[in-house]
């Protein structure tokens, strides 16, 4: 495993035993400023792209192998942050899967039950 100088996993590499080549997992890792991954090259020949918006909300996602897209999801956002589409600009039978699992995912993080704390001053006034 390699790391740049911020300590973020740049590459990863293995070898079936001590005698094997190395083999690289993943390589040309990239990262936003604020640390979300933004690229990266696996080592199957698959090479890896997201976007961010200024809140660093996942735009979108593109994978592709050489010249054919393997993945091309774009996401938007309602004004309270949930998912609010996910659209696959490629044609294919895993990209609409893709897009329902994102969906069903956070449909399901809403239904969560919501934890509250209370805490008091004081003088006992409670707030949540």
């Amino acid at each position: 495993m390699s790391r740049g100088a911020l300590g973020r996993i740049s590459a990863v590499t293995t070898k079936q035993n001590s005698g094997a080549p190395v083999v690289n997992i993943v390589s040309s890792v990239g990262y936003e400023p604020f640390g979300p991954l933004n690229a990266a090259s696996y080592g199957n020949g698959v090479a890896l792209a997201q976007g961010y918006d200024q809140d660093y909300e996942l735009t979108s996602i593109a994978a592709a192998a050489g010249t054919a897209n393997v993945q091309n999801l774009s996401y938007s956002y309602d004004p309270s942050g949930n998912t609010g589409t996910v659209n696959p600009t490629t044609t294919g039978a895993e990209n609409r899967h893709q897009a329902r699992r994102v969906l069903a995912r956070e449909r399901r993080a809403s239904e969560r039950p919501k934890i509250y704390s209370l805490s008091s001053d004081c003088c006992h006034h409670y707030g949540a």
